[in-house]
């Protein structure tokens, strides 16, 4: 007689017990803190004096809910103490004895200590069901401890694939850290690759063709972009610093989106004077360049520091730039802050501030009357505020300039002309 293949394995009873007492674990090793810790040790203890321990499907077998292991749980809620044990239990490294004897566990992470690597960097390079390995949750959380103890209870073959390993993204455990913005983990990952192997960890590419710096410089880390910039030798600097993502997109712009300006200041100063033009002139593949990101996105900071790293004779150009919807920056920042209200409000003033320093009433009056191709200028889709707002600067700068009286734009213009009156400038409404 056959047996029926439908029905669910037994189990032993040894293995219930040990399924049961493996839960308790994943919810010590959630807690921060020594009185967990203290706990956790407890439990290996008594379990490790029973004859037989499956070690395996101890240290081995997932939660059900995220497939997490022991280490992975630790390393996500930070508690270092469980994450040494952990370590010290599965790899049987030498000094670990048991606690209710008398002695005490040591916490050195010696790898020669270790009789059973194998199962260690088993244990290590476990994937959970997001495609993350404990070092990617250490560095997710900026845990440096920890992930000081996980590369070093690896030999050089393991290691190597626990720092090259790639979330479903393409992520590697070098690009969460520089994304979280702990420099000094990036520095602790970038000591433990090779030599040969950090050159290319660096220009690693994720799913969207980003790198380490590009993702560094888009989330506005200022001292891991610092770290990365210096890990490049000087011939290669330049490269890291010209690469496009599938957008197009270079350090330079990624940096301009966001609202600060260190970063940026960071990268200029990485760029050879002699290419640093041609970095401030590169478009992505929407036709923009860094400068009218900061503007349309009213980074006001950003601005001023890509204007002032900019010649005098090529400001104006910049600022007059069109990217490949025939719009210019200006008339972006306008479309995006038409509400002015709230933050929007001190944006777009600063921002305004920020781009008609360096211009001329004429060249102002240029740029705010360029008509795109729905026949809408930059003031446009503003408010009668905004408007007001624009208006009362271009006046401010043509009465020092000038001295002259002047005609305001009406609120309700479509488009704005210019047309030259002996020494004063006048504006046309159409």
């Amino acid at each position: 007689m056959e047996s029926p293949t439908h029905l669910p394995q037994v189990k032993t009873l040894q293995t219930l017990a040990l399924e049961t007492i493996i839960t308790y674990l994943h919810e010590a090793c959630q807690m921060d803190g020594q009185d967990a810790a203290d706990h956790v040790e407890k439990m290996l203890d008594e379990l490790y004096r029973c004859a037989d321990i499956d070690n395996e499907m101890l240290f081995l077998s997932p939660a059900l809910l995220n497939q997490d292991t022991l280490l992975t749980t630790a390393c996500r809620t930070g508690n270092t103490a469980i994450v040494k044990n952990l370590l010290l239990r599965c790899g049987e490294h030498v000094s670990a004895t048991d606690s209710n004897e008398g002695a005490v566990i040591e916490t050195s992470a010696e790898i020669d200590g270790y009789t059973n690597p194998l199962r260690l960097a088993r244990m290590i390079n476990y994937v959970n069901h997001d495609g993350e390995t404990a070092l990617m949750l250490a560095c997710q959380k900026g845990h440096v401890a920890i992930i000081q103890l996980l590369l070093g209870a690896l030999f050089a073959a393991d290691k190597r694939k626990a720092l090259n390993h790639e979330t479903k993204d393409a992520y590697t455990a070098l690009m969460i850290a520089s994304r979280h913005g702990d420099a000094e983990i990036v520095k602790v990952i970038l000591d433990a690759y090779a030599d040969g192997d950090r050159f290319s960890a660096l220009n690693h590419e994720d799913n969207c063709g980003n790198t380490t710096l590009l993702i560094a410089s888009r989330w506005d880390r200022t001292e891991v972009v610092k770290v990365i910039l210096e890990a490049y030798a000087d011939g290669d600097r330049l490269s890291a610093l010209n690469h496009n993502d599938i957008h197009g997109n270079t350090a330079l712009m990624c940096a301009s989106r966001c609202e600060r300006s260190e970063a940026i200041k960071v990268i200029l100063e990485s760029c050879p004077a002699s290419d640093r033009l041609i970095a401030l002139q590169q478009i992505c593949k929407a036709g923009r360049t860094a400068l009218f990101y900061a503007v349309s996105l009213g980074n006001a900071d950003v601005v001023t520091v890509l204007l002032s790293a900019l010649p005098s004779a090529d400001q104006v150009q910049a600022i007059s730039h069109i990217d490949y919807d025939g719009s210019k920056s200006i008339t972006a920042l306008c479309v995006k802050n038409y509400s002015y209200t709230g933050v929007y409000r001190t944006k777009f003033e600063a921002t305004i501030k920020a781009l008609f320093m360096p211009l001329s009433y004429s060249e102002r009056l240029s740029i705010l009357g360029y008509t795109e191709s729905d026949g809408y200028t930059a003031l446009t889709p503003i408010t009668k505020l905004s408007k007001n707002f624009v208006m009362e600067q271009l006046e401010r700068e043509a009465q020092q300039q000038y001295h002259s009286s002047l005609v305001p734009l009406s609120i309700f213009s479509r488009s704005v002309s210019l047309r030259l009156q002996s020494d004063d400038y006048t504006c046309r409404i159409s």
